[in-house]
């Protein structure tokens, strides 16, 4: 071969590797920074992330042309849930229970005093107009078994809630309980009334909701005969999903409540805790911002628990709680918690001489209050008819008559507690 072509194609060679040295790298195309929906920040209790994402989508919806109601909606309970984490209550938790949701009567324990919780189906077994859905509702019965609160559909098709008054051996017609509110109400169920019969918990979904069901707080004002505007809970008992009942067991000192959070479908879980005397929120200068929404979310209950003697004594009345519901003996006279594992239901069972002799007080106060909690409901049916001046003057003279004697049973309580303690050396 001729020399010059030799020479000609080293030169060519040369010059392609000069070329590819100075040839700029190619970029890379980072990938695509995945969006989390402003619904996903929601649920996972990011609420400042979902304020910014929600306002994004909101923008973007309108620039489409698209309805933006629902994205409203959620953007209000958004803004709730911001507020709410902010004052989550410190609450101490026992154990909690996944069951199926048609278990979940079967699975709560409550003492006697509390009254019963019950299927709208035991409680009215001759309606047979009643729905699939009205039968398996829930229905509160108090102690004395004379008044029942249960939900129904009104005339619009919302869930209300009703109450009937046990008049000798027949029910009266189902009366509205009014419930003072400023928000738009879907649906209100799941009711519990405390034993002194004027505070009132039930679930409700609508405009102050932040999940679905949320559980809310109200009370009873005897000169309105309706109840005051009804307050929401907060957190940690209500959530972005479902939270149904909250039951307050003030004999053994035991709460339950049921929520639908990180269940599957039909499932429920049930949590049992110390209810508090008092409100008292987490300390934004002690915990963080992360440990606080963790205590929202009920992330663990072991995180919540900080004396091992409390937790103790609460397993140990859940077990005496179970073992008085399961009994299958002749219904006890009474139930009276004197201890941590010691519960009387006869008169004969107390050890101390002046425990019993006011025990003797405190089961007779006990019927006069149900037999004039019975009198005064009928008086405020005939209220309803005749609001005369007459009436009133009565209803206000039995209200304070059962205030008194509510006084006077709590006094006796706990005299025969700390004397029949005494005679135990408990």
């Amino acid at each position: 071969m001729n020399i010059k072509f030799y020479i000609f194609i080293i030169s060519f060679l040369c010059a392609s590797i000069n070329c590819t040295s100075q040839r700029k790298p190619r970029k890379v195309a980072a990938p695509p920074v995945p969006t989390v929906s402003a619904l996903e920040l929601f649920s996972q209790y990011s609420f400042n992330d979902a304020v910014s994402a929600i306002q994004k989508e909101i923008q973007a919806t309108n620039k489409k042309g698209s309805p933006t109601y629902e994205l409203r909606q959620l953007a209000n309970r958004i803004r709730l849930g911001q507020n709410m984490i902010q004052s989550t209550e410190k609450v101490v938790f026992i154990d909690s229970f996944v069951v199926d949701k048609a278990d979940i009567l079967k699975t709560i324990k409550l003492s006697p005093s509390c009254g019963t919780l019950m299927t709208y189906a035991k409680a009215f077994p001759g309606d047979t107009k009643a729905s699939e859905y009205q039968k398996s509702s829930t229905v509160f019965q108090n102690e004395f078994g004379d008044h029942i609160i249960y939900s129904a559909d009104d005339d619009s098709g919302t869930e209300m809630l009703y109450e009937k008054i046990l008049l000798g051996k027949n029910w009266s017609d189902p009366k509205p309980l009014i419930i003072e509110t400023t928000d738009s109400v879907e649906s209100i169920a799941y009711p519990f009334l405390m034993s002194d019969g004027t505070t009132m918990y039930f679930a409700s979904k609508g405009e102050g909701s932040l999940g679905g069901y949320d559980i809310f707080v109200t009370r009873y004002n005897s000169d309105t005969g309706e109840f005051v505007k009804a307050e929401n809970i907060g957190m940690p008992f209500n959530s972005p999903a479902n939270d149904y009942l909250y039951l307050i067991d003030e004999s053994s000192g035991l709460g339950w409540f049921v929520s639908d959070r990180n269940q599957e479908e039909n499932n429920v879980c049930i949590y049992l805790f110390i209810p508090n005397t008092s409100r008292e929120t987490y300390d934004t200068s002690v915990y963080s911002e992360d440990e606080i929404k963790k205590f929202a979310q009920i992330h663990s209950i072991l995180d919540t628990q900080d004396d091992e003697k409390i937790i103790d004594a609460a397993h140990k009345q859940l077990n005496n709680l179970t073992q008085t519901t399961t009994k299958s003996a002749q219904p006890a006279a009474f139930t009276f918690h004197v201890a941590s594992g010691v519960t009387y239901h006869r008169l004969d069972e107390f050890k101390s001489a002046t425990a019993m002799k006011n025990a003797i007080e405190w089961t007779n106060k006990k019927s006069e209050i149900q037999k004039m909690q019975s009198a005064l409901a009928d008086k405020r049916r005939q209220w309803t008819n005749n609001a005369s001046d007459t009436l009133k003057v009565e209803m206000l003279g039995m209200e304070k008559a059962l205030l008194d004697l509510d006084k006077r049973v709590k006094e006796l309580e706990a005299e025969i507690r700390s004397d029949e303690q005494k005679k135990l050396n408990l």
